[in-house]
């Protein structure tokens, strides 16, 4: 079995709620799926690590809207079910991306959110928390009361150039 076959088994195996609307299963493909947009078009380098981020991201939720401790829950099942069985990963930047994922300002309360952590990059891979931060943000659409995207909290250009393109908007056309 593939290494991304597997990881969707496990996130899917380990959904903390199966009656979320906004966040479900479906989303969180969707979130996949624009996570790859963006590793091809910005040429990220660790797309298995973005890749567990994008899958493992909301598997801790428990409701849809205000769940304030879902990425941490996320976060410990990553670290469960993850990192015992893919020890190459680099699990830090993993954590990083789904613990921040949600977070709607920076410790400086600068924007983008994610580009304005002071963190090292010796340890950390940002691209790892940008990827993740912009697919999850792109996915906003499918929720009624977003009908455009604001390009202040997308990290990436690639994000931001197709955000609020006819492509991407007509996706969510009927929503």
């Amino acid at each position: 079995m593939d290494f991304e076959k597997r990881i969707s088994d496990i996130a899917h195996s380990l959904i903390q709620s199966n009656n979320l609307k906004d966040h479900g299963w479906e989303h969180t493909l969707t979130v996949v799926e624009y996570s790859k947009l963006i590793i091809n078009n910005m040429e990220f380098k660790l797309t298995s690590e973005i890749l567990v981020a994008a899958y493992f991201h909301d598997v801790g939720r428990t409701k849809d809207g205000f769940d304030k401790y879902h990425a941490l829950r996320s976060v410990y099942l990553i670290q469960a079910f993850v990192a015992p069985h893919f020890p190459k990963l680099d699990l830090d930047s993993i954590v990083f991306a789904v613990k921040h994922h949600s977070d709607m300002k920076a410790p400086n309360e600068n924007f983008p959110v994610i580009q304005n952590y002071d963190i090292d990059p010796f340890l950390i891979n940002i691209e790892v928390a940008m990827c993740l931060w912009d697919a999850d943000r792109l996915d906003l659409l499918r929720v009624p009361k977003f009908k455009r995207i604001d390009l202040n909290y997308l990290n990436t250009e690639f994000a931001k150039k197709f955000a609020n393109s006819e492509k991407h908007l007509s996706k969510y056309a009927d929503f």
